[in-house]
């Protein structure tokens, strides 16, 4: 402010102290008068624009922002505003770049690494997310809010052992800071599927005391809730979610999911309905469960055509075998080294708690690969997503086709079932594209009850639901079946010879474009 005529400086305290009191129009009122007299005022554009961030109007905040470090490209506050400002906007790669460059010019600021984490962790770039929040915590040892934001993003990476390292780290916060509501939805979270769910539940709803005007907790109260089979409790979290944002597609969902397993399947599809006009992108956490559970409640409402139409059985479900990658004679020595690895993995386990899987075991996440087989893998399942959603036709009015260019992050893991091994009906929650890939495949004895045994059937939401559309794909090594997160599915039941080895995948779409 030094460099400015003395009437700009009074004027621009003047603002500040307005500001500072909650005043907003009157301060904008006078940050505007400062630009009518230096137009490119730097410290005039930086507080006019958080005085537009604080009023909701983003897209002018960040180009008043903008300008301002364009005047001053070395102020660290500047930019960090910036980041603070693309964030609310959902540019989180844009608010990276801003996070980064205000903490390479003032690196002794862990909130800037807690930040610069905040925005990776959107962008799905978790790996540098994870190496940020450390550093916040190096620069201020018992920092809780990079403590509570490691956790959280260590409880969505799929890996068991990061679940108990998010718990403890969780836990170390609520001892210093139980009153923190954030930690207590963290741990809510951290807590395995399917394990421990009243200590869940309870952690979830301490969140919502501690924090009510938050829908997130509600939210996370809901689902849990649902996920216990607590239809009632879910339905109440839910409203409570759709009430302090309306606007949140995931309340919607939430409410439709636990209107739906009360045989209300008219009020939960006008909930869900609501849910995918709120969610054009298909960016909601409950996508695939909305999109699900509208398929369901038209199989309830005998309205069959339509529901036939929205699983789309012929073209949603896509098998296609798989060339060998490159340094493999041929497919079949490439799932050999698949097979080896699968094996020997360490976090193979027998029936893991909160899963669907009978006679067989289960892999964690398999990504970021641990061997490079993995990594061809992962590389062979993206080029059949790349074809699969080129041959889609988009449709506004289609759950799945409604946003085919979403960016994603993929989740990878094993299954190994073994003689007379099944995978119950499910769908893949939160994900956009899910499949299987064919690794080994034994010799099924027929006649055991079951037709088609050991393959894939599609559309079966379970056997109360009479007359759903199905589709029953074969397996055979090497084949890759894509297909959309919210197509019901199972293994049907066999006896075979040998283990049923497959590769599984969820692609979980960023909240970011």
């Amino acid at each position: 402010m030094s460099d400015a005529p003395a009437d700009v400086t009074a004027l621009l305290r003047t603002a500040v102290t307005r500001h500072q009191a909650g005043a907003l129009g009157e301060a904008e009122a006078d940050y505007r008068h400062v630009l009518t007299l230096v137009p490119e005022h730097p410290d005039a554009l930086h507080l006019l624009g958080l005085c537009m961030h604080q009023t909701g109007r983003n897209e002018e905040a960040a180009t008043l922002i903008r300008r301002a470090v364009q005047q001053r490209p070395g102020n660290a506050t500047y930019l960090f505003n910036c980041g603070v400002v693309l964030s609310a906007l959902g540019r989180y790669d844009e608010a990276a770049d801003d996070y980064r460059q205000a903490a390479t010019l003032r690196p002794d600021q862990p909130s800037y690494q807690n930040n610069l984490g905040l925005a990776l962790g959107a962008a799905g770039r978790l790996d540098e997310a994870e190496a940020a929040f450390a550093a916040a915590l190096r620069l201020q040892p018992g920092f809780p809010e990079a403590a509570v934001n490691l956790a959280d993003l260590l409880s969505r990476r799929g890996l068991r052992d990061r679940l108990a390292e998010a718990e403890a780290l969780v836990r170390g916060v609520i001892a210093g800071q139980p009153e923190l509501a954030k930690a207590h939805a963290v741990l809510a979270r951290a807590i395995p599927p399917g394990e421990r769910r009243a200590e869940a539940i309870a952690a979830a709803r301490r969140a919502t005391v501690l924090a009510p005007e938050e829908p997130l907790h509600w939210l996370l109260l809901a689902d849990l809730c649902r996920a216990a089979g607590q239809p009632d409790e879910a339905e109440t979290a839910a409203r409570e979610a759709s009430e302090r944002g309306p606007g949140n597609a995931d309340a919607w969902s939430l409410l439709g999911v636990s209107l739906l397993a009360q045989d209300r399947a008219d009020e939960a599809l006008a909930a869900l309905d609501r849910a995918l006009a709120l969610d054009p992108h298909g960016r909601s956490e409950h996508d695939a469960l909305t999109a699900a559970s509208r398929y369901v409640a038209l199989l309830k409402l005998a309205r069959h055509d339509e529901a036939a139409a929205l699983v789309d059985l012929d073209r949603l479900v896509v098998p296609a075998p798989i060339e060998a990658p490159a340094g493999f004679a041929d497919v079949a020595a490439f799932n050999d080294a698949v097979e080896a690895e699968v094996l020997a993995h360490p976090s193979l386990r027998w029936e893991p708690t909160g899963y669907v899987v009978r006679s067989g075991s289960l892999t964690d996440n398999l990504l970021p690969p641990t061997a490079p087989v993995f990594a061809d893998m992962e590389q062979a399942i993206r080029n059949g997503i790349a074809r699969y959603v080129s041959a889609q036709q988009p449709d506004p009015q289609h759950p799945f086709r409604r946003a085919l260019d979403r960016r994603y992050r993929m989740v990878m893991w094993a299954v190994v079932l073994d003689e007379g091994g099944e995978v119950r009906t499910h769908i893949h929650e939160g994900s956009w594209i899910s499949g299987a890939y064919y690794v080994r495949i034994p010799a099924f004895a027929r006649g055991g009850g079951h037709e088609h045994d050991g393959a894939i059937e599609f559309g079966r939401p379970d056997d109360a639901v009479a007359d759903p559309p199905l589709r029953v794909v074969e397996p055979a090594e090497g084949l890759l079946v894509l297909f959309p997160g919210s197509m019901y599915h199972r293994t049907v039941p066999f006896k075979a010879d040998g283990q049923r080895i497959t590769i599984s995948f969820n692609c979980y779409p960023y909240s970011a474009g």
